[in-house]
């Protein structure tokens, strides 16, 4: 009879742990029910960052996120993804879940965004050269432009890839050893359709000619000092590292500048008044005089 009584107890006991695990299951599966249904739903959307290209509502926009979703219904993933597809100007984007009711979207900026004219507009690459998206033009207000590439691919994500490699080989080196010498947030534009003929234009006042990819890390060394040191801060000119070892700097005013090196239009001077005297034929002025040249050897 003990041993008859023992045994049930120990079934009962069985049978309680097994109606103790069952509720316990049900309660979870009730809550995890609640938090997708009742519980977690999304109240607010925080961006943060330094934003010039870019406002708050534009970047809450472009995540898709709605006020009333739960908060276990998304992907952050899918999120960064979406907002970095829909806004190429965005390199970084980093979004988090503050629970109960609240994201955080934190997103950086491209810093000089590199930008390439393609059919009616333009392509915006990242610094590795991966295209970022197309748009119709320019939006931010500082960019480096790349002129010489012609794109076989605009799709988004995809590798720049050019016909001819070797042009997007060149500059990948180039951008490389300007970033290197910290020179990059420096440039407005380079072009490389010629590879033994690269050039890049430094703070729209300095055009720069490289010659060949040779040495282009010593080149680079010249060009800072050359910015730095030897060249005025309000100069304009033409600047040659193409002979290894030497930087010849030839000053321009800065109207012949604009009109040679950026492409502006011509001022046209104002119709003299007939009225007027005018200066004595044969009298040169020294501003028409043509600016001496400024050699400087590698040290």
């Amino acid at each position: 009879m003990a041993r008859e009584g023992e045994k049930r107890r120990t079934e009962s006991k069985y049978i309680w742990r097994r109606l103790a695990a069952f509720a316990l299951f049900l309660l979870l599966v009730a809550g995890i029910v609640l938090s997708l249904t009742v519980f977690f739903k999304l109240r607010v959307v925080q961006v943060r960052g330094t934003l010039e290209i870019y406002t708050r509502e534009e970047i809450s926009a472009a995540s898709g996120l709605k006020a009333g979703v739960n908060m276990f219904r998304f992907s952050t993933q899918a999120v960064e993804k979406r907002i970095m597809r829909t806004l190429p100007y965005a390199s970084q984007v980093k979004v988090t879940r503050k629970l109960p009711d609240k994201v955080l979207i934190e997103v950086i900026e491209a810093d000089n965004a590199l930008v390439l004219p393609y059919g009616d507009g333009v392509l915006v690459l990242s610094q590795d050269l991966t295209v970022i998206g197309r748009e119709e033009s320019f939006r931010g207000g500082k960019c480096l432009t790349i002129l010489g590439i012609e794109p076989v691919s605009a799709e988004q994500g995809s590798e720049l890839a050019d016909e001819k490699t070797e042009r997007v080989e060149n500059l990948k080196k180039l951008i490389a050893a300007l970033a290197s010498r910290g020179l990059l947030s420096r440039a407005t534009r380079v072009e490389v359709g010629d590879k033994l003929d690269l050039r890049v234009l430094m703070e729209d006042r300095v055009y720069v000619k490289l010659g060949t990819s040779a040495e282009m890390d010593r080149k680079m060394l010249m060009l800072e000092e050359m910015l730095d040191n030897q060249i005025g801060e309000e100069e304009y000119g033409i600047l040659s590292l193409e002979v290894a070892g030497k930087a010849v700097f030839s000053p321009m005013k800065r109207e012949q500048f604009g009109v040679e090196v950026l492409g502006e239009e011509p001022v046209t001077p104002p119709e003299e008044d007939p009225g007027e005297e005018s200066p004595d034929e044969g009298t040169e002025s020294q501003e028409g005089g043509e600016e001496a040249s400024e050699e400087v050897e590698s040290p």
